[in-house]
């Protein structure tokens, strides 16, 4: 098997990150299920669903070392790594969208918080299923010519490339997408500021501190895919307009999605 310099640290980085992302969103999962009080139930349907998308993309993203002996999985790797990604992104603008409505009805259903969260499921499972009849080449003077000779020692890897599949939504989900989802996300931010701010709020001091807390960690949270879907994004749109080498921004964009878990 051959294997480089690069291919070390970028398995290293893989699976250091996928380890801690999996402790880690395993024991916030432990708190969420086992440790919080039963009367934030709503609201820690919404927690759980964040922590455990987390921490299934943790599982998958450490799996990536292994995927990577095993080409011929690695385009499904790809793709159900992504889609993770996103839900999870999405299942953060729920919980900011969940506190600005909790804000204006006391009574929050339980099985609105589970509809709400499938609902925000939706759209990752469509990336997967938009993609289900990929076919995959093996060839390597085919690999050669579609990666357009930019990939030192191919003749020594086993590669496999996906090809003659619609990426258009996959791109537009990991992309454009996430414009809206921060629109809402931080529209419901602004609202739950300015109802706070309002004499007539219910809640008590501590109540409304608790609050603006929570906020303030979600804001922060939502951060993250900035630094890490959209870099993503950006580097697998170059390589396909040929802005940057094909063998750069697959080391890139992987490693990239890792710390976002």
């Amino acid at each position: 098997m051959f294997v480089t310099l690069p291919d070390v640290l970028y398995m290293v980085t893989i699976t250091v990150n996928g380890v801690l992302g999996i402790v880690t969103n395993a024991f916030l999962l432990y708190l969420i299920v086992r440790k919080s009080p039963p009367q934030l139930t709503p609201y820690r349907i919404f927690l759980a669903n964040t922590a455990l998308t987390q921490l299934l993309y943790a599982c998958v993203m450490i799996m990536d070392p292994v995927v990577f002996y095993l080409f011929i999985y690695l385009c499904n790797f790809c793709r159900i790594l992504v889609h993770f990604a996103v839900n999870s992104f999405i299942s953060i603008m729920l919980s900011m969208l969940f506190r600005c409505v909790s804000l204006k009805t006391l009574r929050f259903p339980v099985s609105g918080a589970y509809a709400m969260c499938l609902a925000g499921y939706f759209i990752p499972v469509t990336m997967v299923a938009s993609v289900v009849n990929m076919e995959f080449v093996t060839d390597f003077e085919s690999n050669d010519r579609y990666l357009n000779h930019t990939v030192p020692n191919l003749e020594r890897y086993h590669t496999v490339v996906g090809t003659k599949a619609c990426l258009i939504w996959v791109i537009f989900c990991t992309s454009f997408l996430l414009v809206p989802i921060y629109a809402v996300m931080y529209f419901c931010r602004w609202k739950i500021y300015r109802l706070l701010s309002r004499p007539t709020h219910i809640h008590n001091h501590s109540t409304t501190n608790n609050i603006q807390r929570l906020v303030k960690a979600l804001t922060v949270q939502s951060l993250i895919p900035l630094f890490t879907v959209f870099p993503s994004s950006l580097s697998y749109m170059l390589g396909q307009f040929g802005a940057v080498h094909f063998h750069m921004h697959s080391y890139f964009t992987i490693s990239c999605l890792s710390f976002g878990r």
